[in-house]
């Protein structure tokens, strides 16, 4: 209980600091460009530092919920460049992820259960079979809030290793779009121009091709059941 108390009040500190000090201001696109000079040359003089500082702030990022993950990985194509900066957005994706899938499994379990029953039986109806595969496709196909996906995930009976490999694998490749973004931040002129219908069309067709075998496995066993039940009647 005593461990479960701090790590709710750490927690409240951090958001209550980032509502404070209005920190989403910060997390613009034109701040990001009003900055980029200056965010290129600090990374210049404290390479070391600046890799392990935005992997540190990344993954909270992620494990709280902070809406900041686009402009921050937009931030680390700009500065890191596509190749360093997706490694270092894909592991915080990762890391925040599996924080908020261990907070929900072992310290928000039973006020999580109580507050979202509902949402909580049908991702679960969808993923006992095949459940790697599932959170495969909604990590490259962004139709859920990322924290969403970890909280529900976490309540669920899918292992912490089919989730961390799931989000590694099915995150990389919205993540190298955005990256790769930042690395021409100047030609960038708003969010919707990464996020394009085609864009998402390239994602839904990688998601689909995931599930694809599932999907046809399950419609193939229904089709014999059916056939089964038409030849005994």
């Amino acid at each position: 209980m005593k461990n479960k108390i701090i790590a709710v009040l750490t927690v409240a500190l951090i958001v209550f600091l980032y509502r404070y000090y209005d920190i989403g201001k910060y997390l613009t696109l034109e701040s990001l460009k009003e900055n980029r000079e200056w965010l290129l040359l600090f990374y210049q003089d404290n390479k070391l530092g600046t890799i392990l500082g935005f992997l540190l702030i990344y993954i909270i990022t992620m494990a709280l919920a902070i809406p900041a993950a686009p402009i921050m990985t937009l931030g680390a194509g700009l500065v890191f460049g596509p190749w360093l900066g997706t490694f270092l957005v894909n592991m915080g994706d990762t890391l925040g992820a599996i924080l908020g899938f261990i907070a929900a499994r072992f310290l928000i379990r039973d006020w999580l259960e109580n507050k979202f029953q509902s949402s909580i039986d049908a991702f679960n109806k969808k993923i006992e079979k095949d459940a790697g595969k599932y959170i495969l496709f909604v990590r490259m196909v962004p139709i859920m809030p990322f924290f969403m996906v970890n909280i529900l995930s976490g309540l669920t009976k899918i292992s912490l290793r089919t989730f961390a490999l799931a989000t590694l694998l099915g995150s990389l490749p919205i993540t190298f779009i955005f990256v790769g973004a930042g690395n021409r931040l100047a030609t960038i002129n708003s969010l919707e121009e990464i996020a394009t219908p085609e864009t998402m069309g390239i994602l839904l067709a990688l998601g689909l091709a995931v599930l694809a075998p599932g999907l046809y496995n399950n419609w193939k066993q229904k089709k014999s059941k059916t056939a089964q039940e038409s030849t005994i009647s």
